[in-house]
Protein backbone atom coordinates (compact mmCIF):
# COMPACT_ATOMS: atom_id res chain seq x y z
CA UNK A 1 0.00 0.00 0.00
CA UNK A 2 2.71 2.44 0.93
CA UNK A 3 4.74 1.32 -2.07
CA UNK A 4 1.79 2.07 -4.40
CA UNK A 5 1.37 5.53 -2.96
CA UNK A 6 5.07 6.29 -3.35
CA UNK A 7 5.01 4.95 -6.88
CA UNK A 8 2.06 7.24 -7.79
CA UNK A 9 3.81 10.25 -6.24
CA UNK A 10 6.95 9.46 -8.21
CA UNK A 11 4.99 9.13 -11.44
CA UNK A 12 3.25 12.49 -10.81
CA UNK A 13 6.52 14.28 -10.19
CA UNK A 14 8.04 12.83 -13.38
CA UNK A 15 4.92 13.86 -15.34
CA UNK A 16 5.15 17.44 -14.04
CA UNK A 17 8.84 17.70 -14.93
CA UNK A 18 8.15 16.29 -18.44
CA UNK A 19 5.29 18.76 -19.04
CA UNK A 20 7.43 21.70 -17.91
CA UNK A 21 10.29 20.68 -20.19
CA UNK A 22 7.86 20.18 -23.10
CA UNK A 23 6.27 23.59 -22.49
CA UNK A 24 9.58 25.51 -22.56
CA UNK A 25 10.78 23.58 -25.60
CA UNK A 26 7.59 24.38 -27.46
CA UNK A 27 7.85 28.07 -26.59
CA UNK A 28 11.44 28.16 -27.83
CA UNK A 29 10.50 26.50 -31.14
CA UNK A 30 7.53 28.82 -31.67
CA UNK A 31 9.73 31.85 -31.01
CA UNK A 32 12.40 30.62 -33.42
CA UNK A 33 9.85 29.85 -36.13
CA UNK A 34 8.20 33.22 -35.66
CA UNK A 35 11.49 35.07 -36.24
CA UNK A 36 12.41 32.87 -39.18
CA UNK A 37 9.01 33.25 -40.80
CA UNK A 38 8.82 37.01 -40.43
CA UNK A 39 12.26 37.72 -41.83
CA UNK A 40 12.55 40.75 -39.51
CA UNK A 41 16.05 41.26 -38.04
CA UNK A 42 16.46 41.75 -34.31
CA UNK A 43 17.06 45.48 -34.88
CA UNK A 44 14.30 46.38 -37.32
CA UNK A 45 15.25 50.06 -37.11
CA UNK A 46 18.43 49.30 -39.10
CA UNK A 47 16.36 47.86 -41.94
CA UNK A 48 13.93 50.79 -41.79
CA UNK A 49 16.87 53.16 -42.18
CA UNK A 50 18.31 51.11 -45.02
CA UNK A 51 14.98 51.01 -46.86
CA UNK A 52 14.07 54.69 -46.41
CA UNK A 53 12.88 56.24 -49.67
CA UNK A 54 15.42 58.51 -51.34
CA UNK A 55 14.88 61.87 -52.99
CA UNK A 56 16.32 62.66 -56.39
CA UNK A 57 17.66 66.22 -56.12
CA UNK A 58 18.75 68.38 -59.06
CA UNK A 59 20.96 71.47 -58.76
CA UNK A 60 20.66 73.93 -61.66
CA UNK A 61 23.07 76.84 -62.20
CA UNK A 62 23.62 79.09 -65.18
CA UNK A 63 27.41 78.68 -65.16
CA UNK A 64 30.12 76.44 -63.78
CA UNK A 65 30.16 76.63 -60.00
CA UNK A 66 33.00 78.76 -58.68
CA UNK A 67 34.60 77.97 -55.34
CA UNK A 68 33.06 79.84 -52.39
CA UNK A 69 30.28 81.32 -54.53
CA UNK A 70 26.60 81.38 -53.61
CA UNK A 71 26.15 78.39 -55.91
CA UNK A 72 28.91 76.55 -54.07
CA UNK A 73 27.37 77.33 -50.70
CA UNK A 74 23.98 76.19 -51.98
CA UNK A 75 25.55 72.88 -52.99
CA UNK A 76 27.06 72.63 -49.49
CA UNK A 77 23.53 72.89 -48.07
CA UNK A 78 22.34 70.06 -50.32
CA UNK A 79 25.34 67.94 -49.33
CA UNK A 80 24.55 68.51 -45.65
CA UNK A 81 21.07 67.14 -46.35
CA UNK A 82 22.54 64.12 -48.19
CA UNK A 83 24.74 63.30 -45.20
CA UNK A 84 21.60 62.85 -43.11
CA UNK A 85 19.84 60.84 -45.84
CA UNK A 86 22.40 58.76 -47.76
CA UNK A 87 19.70 57.13 -49.90
CA UNK A 88 19.05 60.51 -51.57
CA UNK A 89 20.98 61.54 -54.68
CA UNK A 90 22.22 64.76 -56.29
CA UNK A 91 22.80 65.63 -59.92
CA UNK A 92 24.08 68.96 -61.21
CA UNK A 93 23.52 70.66 -64.55
CA UNK A 94 24.46 73.97 -66.12
CA UNK A 95 21.65 75.54 -68.12
CA UNK A 96 22.02 79.01 -69.57
CA UNK A 97 18.55 79.05 -71.14
CA UNK A 98 15.98 79.48 -68.38
CA UNK A 99 13.22 78.26 -70.72
CA UNK A 100 14.87 74.85 -70.90
CA UNK A 101 15.70 74.61 -67.21
CA UNK A 102 12.30 73.57 -65.85
CA UNK A 103 11.69 70.68 -68.31
CA UNK A 104 15.09 69.28 -67.36
CA UNK A 105 13.86 69.08 -63.77
CA UNK A 106 11.14 66.59 -64.73
CA UNK A 107 11.47 63.32 -62.85
CA UNK A 108 13.31 64.83 -59.88
CA UNK A 109 11.67 65.16 -56.48
CA UNK A 110 13.29 68.52 -55.80
CA UNK A 111 15.06 70.97 -58.10
CA UNK A 112 17.25 73.73 -56.66
CA UNK A 113 17.86 76.74 -58.93
CA UNK A 114 20.40 79.45 -58.08
CA UNK A 115 20.52 82.96 -59.51
CA UNK A 116 18.46 85.80 -60.91
CA UNK A 117 18.68 84.36 -64.43
CA UNK A 118 15.97 81.87 -63.40
CA UNK A 119 13.42 84.47 -62.34
CA UNK A 120 11.34 83.80 -65.46
CA UNK A 121 10.63 80.12 -64.74
CA UNK A 122 7.43 80.83 -62.83
CA UNK A 123 4.81 79.72 -65.34
CA UNK A 124 6.68 76.56 -66.38
CA UNK A 125 7.38 75.57 -62.76
CA UNK A 126 3.73 76.13 -61.85
CA UNK A 127 2.65 73.71 -64.59
CA UNK A 128 5.11 71.02 -63.46
CA UNK A 129 3.33 70.24 -60.19
CA UNK A 130 5.00 66.85 -59.62
CA UNK A 131 8.32 68.58 -58.86
CA UNK A 132 9.24 70.80 -55.93
CA UNK A 133 11.34 73.86 -56.74
CA UNK A 134 13.66 75.74 -54.39
CA UNK A 135 14.84 78.95 -56.05
CA UNK A 136 17.73 80.83 -54.44
CA UNK A 137 18.37 84.58 -54.75
CA UNK A 138 15.33 85.51 -56.81
CA UNK A 139 11.56 85.37 -56.92
CA UNK A 140 9.84 83.82 -59.94
CA UNK A 141 7.65 85.63 -62.43
CA UNK A 142 5.52 85.08 -65.50
CA UNK A 143 6.34 86.19 -69.05
CA UNK A 144 5.21 89.74 -68.24
CA UNK A 145 7.45 89.95 -65.19
CA UNK A 146 4.61 89.61 -62.69
CA UNK A 147 5.85 87.88 -59.53
CA UNK A 148 4.12 84.55 -58.89
CA UNK A 149 3.57 82.69 -55.62
CA UNK A 150 3.15 78.98 -56.38
CA UNK A 151 2.30 75.96 -54.18
CA UNK A 152 5.27 73.93 -55.44
CA UNK A 153 7.89 76.72 -55.46
CA UNK A 154 9.84 78.11 -52.50
CA UNK A 155 11.85 81.22 -53.33
CA UNK A 156 14.60 82.56 -51.07
CA UNK A 157 15.76 86.18 -51.31
CA UNK A 158 18.02 88.14 -48.99
CA UNK A 159 17.55 91.43 -47.14
CA UNK A 160 19.76 93.82 -49.07
CA UNK A 161 19.53 96.44 -46.31
CA UNK A 162 21.18 94.01 -43.85
CA UNK A 163 23.93 93.15 -46.32
CA UNK A 164 24.61 96.85 -46.76
CA UNK A 165 24.40 97.57 -43.03
CA UNK A 166 27.00 94.93 -42.11
CA UNK A 167 29.23 96.16 -44.94
CA UNK A 168 28.97 99.74 -43.66
CA UNK A 169 29.92 98.73 -40.13
CA UNK A 170 32.73 96.49 -41.43
CA UNK A 171 34.14 99.27 -43.60
CA UNK A 172 33.98 101.78 -40.73
CA UNK A 173 35.81 99.34 -38.45
CA UNK A 174 38.57 98.89 -41.06
CA UNK A 175 40.55 102.16 -41.12
CA UNK A 176 42.70 100.70 -43.90
CA UNK A 177 39.66 100.24 -46.13
CA UNK A 178 40.14 102.00 -49.45
CA UNK A 179 37.03 101.00 -51.38
CA UNK A 180 33.93 98.85 -51.20
CA UNK A 181 32.46 96.97 -54.15
CA UNK A 182 29.17 95.12 -54.39
CA UNK A 183 29.16 92.13 -56.71
CA UNK A 184 25.56 90.98 -56.70
CA UNK A 185 23.44 88.44 -58.54
CA UNK A 186 20.55 90.89 -58.66
CA UNK A 187 20.03 94.63 -58.98
CA UNK A 188 19.32 97.08 -56.15
CA UNK A 189 16.34 98.89 -57.67
CA UNK A 190 15.02 100.44 -54.46
CA UNK A 191 18.47 101.39 -53.19
CA UNK A 192 18.07 99.25 -50.05
CA UNK A 193 21.67 98.04 -50.16
CA UNK A 194 23.11 101.56 -50.52
CA UNK A 195 20.86 102.94 -47.79
CA UNK A 196 21.81 100.06 -45.51
CA UNK A 197 25.49 100.80 -46.12
CA UNK A 198 25.05 104.47 -45.17
CA UNK A 199 23.12 103.42 -42.05
CA UNK A 200 25.97 101.04 -41.14
CA UNK A 201 28.56 103.82 -41.37
CA UNK A 202 26.41 106.05 -39.16
CA UNK A 203 25.73 103.26 -36.66
CA UNK A 204 29.44 102.47 -36.30
CA UNK A 205 30.21 106.15 -35.76
CA UNK A 206 27.53 106.52 -33.10
CA UNK A 207 28.13 103.18 -31.35
CA UNK A 208 31.83 102.46 -31.75
CA UNK A 209 33.18 105.99 -32.24
CA UNK A 210 34.51 105.40 -35.75
CA UNK A 211 35.01 108.19 -38.22
CA UNK A 212 32.70 108.33 -41.18
CA UNK A 213 35.36 107.89 -43.82
CA UNK A 214 33.14 108.91 -46.70
CA UNK A 215 33.41 105.46 -48.24
CA UNK A 216 30.75 104.58 -50.76
CA UNK A 217 29.72 101.36 -52.46
CA UNK A 218 30.94 101.54 -56.02
CA UNK A 219 31.06 99.31 -59.07
CA UNK A 220 27.77 97.52 -58.38
CA UNK A 221 27.77 94.55 -60.72
CA UNK A 222 25.33 91.79 -61.54
CA UNK A 223 27.67 88.88 -62.09
CA UNK A 224 29.15 88.19 -58.68
CA UNK A 225 28.34 87.42 -55.06
CA UNK A 226 28.31 89.60 -51.98
CA UNK A 227 29.98 92.85 -50.88
CA UNK A 228 33.76 93.11 -50.71
CA UNK A 229 35.76 95.57 -48.60
CA UNK A 230 39.28 96.11 -49.99
CA UNK A 231 42.38 98.03 -48.96
CA UNK A 232 44.56 100.23 -51.15
CA UNK A 233 46.57 97.19 -52.24
CA UNK A 234 43.35 95.52 -53.45
CA UNK A 235 43.56 92.95 -50.65
CA UNK A 236 40.22 91.71 -49.32
CA UNK A 237 39.62 92.91 -45.76
CA UNK A 238 36.38 90.99 -45.49
CA UNK A 239 33.24 90.11 -47.44
CA UNK A 240 29.56 90.20 -46.57
CA UNK A 241 28.01 87.08 -48.07
CA UNK A 242 24.68 85.41 -48.60
CA UNK A 243 24.68 82.03 -46.87
CA UNK A 244 21.86 79.83 -48.23
CA UNK A 245 23.11 76.43 -47.05
CA UNK A 246 21.01 76.24 -43.88
CA UNK A 247 17.74 77.26 -45.51
CA UNK A 248 18.33 74.91 -48.48
CA UNK A 249 18.90 71.95 -46.15
CA UNK A 250 15.79 72.89 -44.17
CA UNK A 251 13.56 73.08 -47.26
CA UNK A 252 14.85 69.73 -48.57
CA UNK A 253 14.00 68.20 -45.19
CA UNK A 254 10.44 69.42 -45.73
CA UNK A 255 10.32 67.80 -49.17
CA UNK A 256 11.60 64.58 -47.61
CA UNK A 257 9.02 64.69 -44.81
CA UNK A 258 6.17 65.61 -47.15
CA UNK A 259 5.59 68.99 -45.46
CA UNK A 260 7.00 71.22 -48.20
CA UNK A 261 4.83 74.14 -49.29
CA UNK A 262 5.30 77.02 -51.66
CA UNK A 263 6.33 80.31 -50.08
CA UNK A 264 8.45 83.39 -50.71
CA UNK A 265 11.05 83.63 -47.96
CA UNK A 266 13.03 86.80 -47.25
CA UNK A 267 16.00 86.00 -45.02
CA UNK A 268 18.89 87.81 -43.42
CA UNK A 269 21.20 87.92 -40.43
CA UNK A 270 18.59 86.62 -37.99
CA UNK A 271 18.15 83.43 -40.01
CA UNK A 272 21.91 82.92 -40.40
CA UNK A 273 21.67 83.71 -44.12
CA UNK A 274 23.79 86.88 -44.21
CA UNK A 275 27.18 87.00 -42.54
CA UNK A 276 30.70 88.43 -42.76
CA UNK A 277 33.76 86.32 -43.52
CA UNK A 278 35.61 85.57 -40.29
CA UNK A 279 37.43 82.30 -41.01
CA UNK A 280 41.15 82.37 -40.27
CA UNK A 281 43.20 83.20 -43.33
CA UNK A 282 40.25 84.65 -45.27
CA UNK A 283 40.06 88.18 -43.83
CA UNK A 284 42.20 91.04 -42.54
CA UNK A 285 39.92 92.25 -39.75
CA UNK A 286 41.44 93.02 -36.36
CA UNK A 287 40.30 91.17 -33.26
CA UNK A 288 38.55 94.34 -32.09
CA UNK A 289 36.71 94.70 -35.40
CA UNK A 290 35.59 91.07 -35.24
CA UNK A 291 34.29 91.59 -31.70
CA UNK A 292 32.31 94.69 -32.71
CA UNK A 293 30.89 93.03 -35.82
CA UNK A 294 29.71 90.18 -33.60
CA UNK A 295 28.01 92.73 -31.31
CA UNK A 296 26.39 94.28 -34.39
CA UNK A 297 25.06 90.91 -35.52
CA UNK A 298 23.68 90.21 -32.06
CA UNK A 299 21.89 93.55 -32.15
CA UNK A 300 20.28 92.74 -35.52
CA UNK A 301 19.27 89.27 -34.28
CA UNK A 302 17.62 90.73 -31.19
CA UNK A 303 13.95 91.54 -31.02
CA UNK A 304 14.42 94.95 -32.64
CA UNK A 305 13.61 94.88 -36.37
CA UNK A 306 16.07 96.40 -38.80
CA UNK A 307 13.98 99.53 -39.14
CA UNK A 308 14.73 100.46 -35.51
CA UNK A 309 18.50 99.99 -35.72
CA UNK A 310 19.36 103.60 -36.51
Amino acid sequence: MEKGILREKYRGAVRRVFLAVFFFAAMFLLSACGNAGSGVPEDSSDMAEAEEPGLAVLLVTDSKIAEDSIEDRTRNGIENFLKKHPSCTLEEIVETDARKAVPRASGYDAAVFVGASFSGIGEAAGEQRDSRFIVIDTTVADAEGEVLSLPNVCTVTFRAEEEGFLAGVGAALSPEADRVTADLDREDPDGALLLGFADGLDYAAGTYGTENTGLEIGDVKSDGDGITIRDAQDQIITQIRREPQGIVCEELEKVYAGTFRGQDLIVGVREGCIDYVSEDGKHLLTADALRKLKLTKDMIISEEPYGKIT
